[in-house]
């Protein structure tokens, strides 16, 4: 099965059930009609329409993970992206625990917890997180409601890390040396460890 397949109900029929409901309606139906001739922007993504089924959806998800991208420009950005977003993700708890299931890879608490870019030496908010917060979950909240909103984004999410693992794995080993390094130096040997046992994992 593929990633894509996920939200179709082939094998999480309940988590589709729960994210989105299609139901005929007639004011949908009008406010379509007088929306055809021109496209809407959903999560960042342009639309002749609204999706109108799950592979319609799949769509749109695919395209607003892909959305993402440009707004990280940098490696750092991409990290900070990552560790901040699945901390994000995860805090949702078993309203998306069939999704983040899936994910490629699942990082070690040392790596995410309660860790932001503003507030490290990166000294300010993550690009990819800002456009996440203004432009693709206020989307998903105002059209499906916010724990539907909630499992899609995992979903948006995780697609973004399906496509980019290569390159997301090896970030997270460079960072991990990189504060193991400086927690040694700086005589942390507790932290030191954890950062071991993530390069450790990742440098297989």
């Amino acid at each position: 099965m593929g990633w894509l397949d996920f939200f179709k109900g082939k094998k999480k029929e309940g988590v589709v059930k729960k994210a989105v409901e299609f139901k005929e309606d007639k004011h949908v139906e009008a406010k379509e009609s007088v929306q055809s001739s021109q496209q809407l922007r959903l999560c960042g993504v342009e639309l002749e329409r609204m999706p109108a089924n799950a592979d319609e959806l799949n769509s749109m998800m695919a395209r607003a993970a892909i959305a993402i991208i440009p707004h990280l420009p940098t490696e750092q950005d991409v990290y900070w992206f990552v560790i901040e977003q699945y901390d994000r993700i995860i805090s949702c708890g078993e309203t998306v625990a069939s999704i983040t299931a899936t994910y490629p890879f699942h990082p070690c608490e040392i790596e995410y917890l309660n860790r932001k870019s503003e507030d490290s030496y990166v000294g300010h908010k993550n690009p990819g997180i800002v456009y996440v917060l203004n432009a693709v979950l206020p989307d998903l909240v105002r059209h499906y409601g916010m724990v539907p909103a909630q499992t899609m984004l995992a979903f948006i999410f995780g697609t973004y890390l399906h496509g980019n693992t290569q390159l997301i794995q090896a970030l997270r080993l460079k960072y991990a040396v990189h504060y193991h390094n400086n927690c040694m130096s700086a005589g942390n040997l507790h932290a030191a460890d954890q950062w071991g046992e993530v390069i450790t994992a990742l440098d297989k």
